[in-house]
């Protein structure tokens, strides 16, 4: 069974911390489709979320996205909701929670890592 409850500093900063429900925002592809962030979460994966450009951290059973490239926010409502800045990761529980706000990729293997320990 999964432990969300992980041992990793507090969120400090403002917006949703670690276990607050992930807020909603409207995105779009860059297509131009519109895309809810909620419905990038459903299914029961992990989700992150970076804002801002540079690389995703690649993690077995995590779903990324860059907000920016492969997602945009024009009018700011993704940034806005999570209060996020650029650089940014954002992990999503399964559950629909924030697990973890880092700006240090090696943070967000880690944290998966104890979580998802049997």
């Amino acid at each position: 069974m999964e432990n969300h409850r992980a041992a990793f500093p507090p969120w400090e900063g403002a917006g949703p911390h670690p276990g607050n429900r992930s807020p909603h925002a409207l995105c779009s592809r860059p297509d131009g489709r519109p895309v809810r962030l909620f419905e990038l979460q459903r299914g029961g994966d992990w989700t992150l979320y970076r804002f801002g450009v540079g690389p995703l951290p690649e993690a077995a059973g995590v779903t990324a996205y860059a907000i920016g490239s492969d997602l945009l926010d024009p009018h700011a409502t993704a940034r806005s909701a999570y209060q996020a800045h650029d650089d940014e990761l954002i992990l999503v529980r399964p559950d629909g929670h924030v697990g973890l706000r880092t700006r240090d990729a090696a943070a967000v293997t880690a944290y998966l890592a104890a979580v998802t320990a049997s």
